[in-house]
């Protein structure tokens, strides 16, 4: 694992990966097992001993304690550290109306509610970017929302567990528009925007964006952080290699969008990993040079089932009619899997087989290979 010799670069990426356990997913129970890697994560980029609470007595409240003691250490970092004048990236992002909203307006009305519900005490903005945002979506299209977190919220433990309440439900809301979602919401403070790394996520895909709530205009002052990319790049290729022995047409629908999903981010993160950060839609032009035609393969045809995503299967269409019950949509997914209502097959024609996932090895040991050599050139 490449780690930064900056201490502050090191205390932001053991946020991050605590952030993630706390905010970007719909569990309701921690479950240590389950995020172990961003455990193992967070300690090794530090003293482990802070952690021996969470350690120990693993729950929300303990997370939340570590996540505000880091960002109150972070605080007083930052204070002796000049902002980056020479990287500030000012956007603006147009409003986004519930009825204006093309033919997602019940997605912004239940964000928008949420909001007013108590988010925007919490927060300075939330901002759809993404395929949404571009009005380039399909059917395979998720819901991609940053929300910017107010200082005086990142640094009371209690406020974080009244957010993590709070996009809780927002997890609902997301799953509802498309029960295939992975992630929850992206999480920057006010804080991390003034030292801010774009492996978390590229002030481009920003610039595209609209503004849901808040406030229009962001600064960023943009930090260099091609240790983090380079790791991002690394995980996110050895994750698809880790799945590719895998027969294909024995996956979930879930499972397969999520491996789609990864191997279409990886062209945008291997150029992460040279220190170009731009949109996603930009990156498949911007990184054909660097594989060849076979290697290129796997991402043409990724492209393709994105495209021709169906917009309803026997799963999508049951889950939409009983996941709007508020915090059953866990224990609804888990219930139509397990009755086997989510086949991949549903979402795959029959001339794409499992020899793809071979092309997807090659493709990802590729970006491996390209993350490995910048690491060399660091």
């Amino acid at each position: 694992m490449i780690i930064s010799g900056n201490k502050t670069n090191q205390l932001q990426m053991q946020i991050n990966q605590l952030s993630g356990i706390m905010f970007s997913s719909g569990r309701i129970v921690p479950d240590k097992n389950y995020w172990h890697h961003s455990l193992e994560t967070a300690f090794k980029l530090g003293n482990p001993a802070p952690f021996a609470e969470t350690l120990s007595h693993y729950s929300w409240k303990s997370i939340a304690a570590d996540i505000s003691r880091l960002y109150t250490q972070l605080n007083s970092q930052l204070v002796s550290i000049p902002l980056n004048a020479g990287n500030i990236r000012n956007i603006s992002t147009p409003n986004i109306s519930p009825e204006g909203s093309g033919r997602f307006p019940k997605l912004f009305k239940e964000l928008c509610k949420l909001w007013r519900k108590g988010l925007g005490n919490l927060c300075k903005g939330m901002y759809l970017h993404g395929s949404l945002a571009t009005d380039d979506w399909t059917n395979y299209s998720d819901c991609d929302i940053l929300i910017v977190l107010k200082n005086s919220s990142v640094t009371n433990a209690e406020k974080l567990l009244k957010l993590r309440k709070l996009l809780l439900e927002g997890f609902s809301i997301l799953k509802v528009f498309d029960p295939h979602q992975h992630h929850g919401f992206f999480i920057a403070s006010e804080m991390d925007l003034n030292y801010y790394p774009e492996s978390m996520l590229p002030v481009a895909c920003l610039e595209n964006g609209k503004t849901i709530q808040g406030a229009n205009e962001l600064t960023f002052y943009v930090r260099p952080n091609k240790f983090e990319a380079i790791e991002l790049c690394i995980s996110a290729s050895n994750r698809i290699i880790s799945r590719c022995n895998e027969n294909i047409y024995d996956w979930s629908g879930y499972k397969l969008k999520g491996f789609l999903s990864g191997l279409m981010l990886l062209p945008a993160l291997v150029l992460g990993a040279k220190e170009l950060f731009i949109y996603k839609r930009e990156s498949f032009s911007e990184a054909k040079d660097l594989f060849t035609e076979d290697e290129w393969s796997v991402v043409e045809w990724a492209g393709r089932l994105r495209q021709n995503w169906p917009a309803e299967s026997r799963y999508l269409n049951t889950y939409r009619k009983l996941g709007n019950i508020h915090f059953a949509n866990r224990y609804v997914d888990f219930a139509l899997r397990r009755l086997g209502l989510d086949k991949a097959s549903d979402f795959i024609n029959t001339d794409h087989n499992e020899s793809q996932l071979a092309s997807a090895r090659s493709f990802a040991k590729k970006c491996l290979y390209l993350a490995n050599e910048s690491r060399k050139n660091t």
